[in-house]
């Protein structure tokens, strides 16, 4: 994880200033949908959840990075039968200075939000066990579906999945990290952006991308 840009935020109400989302120029082929398709061979398991409940805990040893301890309630899953719950350790989160160090392609998350993870092995990926890192996250934001960096997803009429402009939705760009606000400012982000598909249709194309793979 060498080529992360660790940043170091220090208080409340904190804004980011992160580089927009460099994962795909509006109408460009979703992230999500060339992962499935080029390296599929790599993912453990693809779920569906609600984040409930999310742990901070500072650097363990010698390790660099903070940890940041999510867990979801497992609503749907493909490729494999695990547990109800499914917790992620992802790098970043709040040092015992008070710092909050993010790594700039970790994803954040808030409790109660819903996501499609696309998972990949812990061994291999201890600070983020997500195929792509930030690329294989979805957020489910009032029943619509988004790229981690705010990009609103569709399916074009040939069936490919695509990624269009970045919506201002706030639940998409402004995060609690263990009691203070990170805002991620995206500058390109509109609130004039088309719908997203809804969780149904990315379900409905999930079904059919893994038809047969169970």
């Amino acid at each position: 994880m060498s080529s992360l840009l660790l940043i170091l935020l220090t208080g409340c109400g904190v804004d980011g200033g992160l580089a927009p989302d460099r994962l795909a120029e509006p109408t460009s082929p979703a992230p999500l949908g060339l992962l499935l398709s080029e390296h599929r061979d790599r993912l453990d398991g693809v779920v569906l959840g609600t984040v409930s409940a999310i742990q901070y805990l500072p650097p363990e040893g010698d390790a660099p990075f903070a940890r940041t301890l999510v867990t979801w309630d497992v609503e749907s899953e493909w490729l494999s039968d695990g547990p109800e719950s499914l917790t992620l350790q992802l790098g970043g989160g709040r040092l015992l200075s008070g710092d909050i160090q993010h790594l700039s392609e970790v994803p954040l998350f808030n409790p109660g939000e819903q996501d499609l993870l696309l998972l990949v092995d812990e061994a291999t990926s201890p600070w983020c066990p997500l195929l792509g890192c930030e690329a294989g996250v979805v957020r489910i934001i009032e029943g619509r579906a988004y790229t981690a960096g705010g990009h609103a997803l569709s399916l074009d009429a040939s069936g490919v999945l695509r990624a269009g402009d970045v919506a201002a939705h706030p639940a998409l760009h402004t995060f609690d990290v263990d009691g203070s606000t990170l805002t991620l400012r995206r500058p390109e982000a509109s609130d004039r952006t088309p719908p997203a598909m809804t969780t149904a249709d990315l379900t409905a194309f999930l079904h059919s991308s893994f038809r047969g793979d169970r």
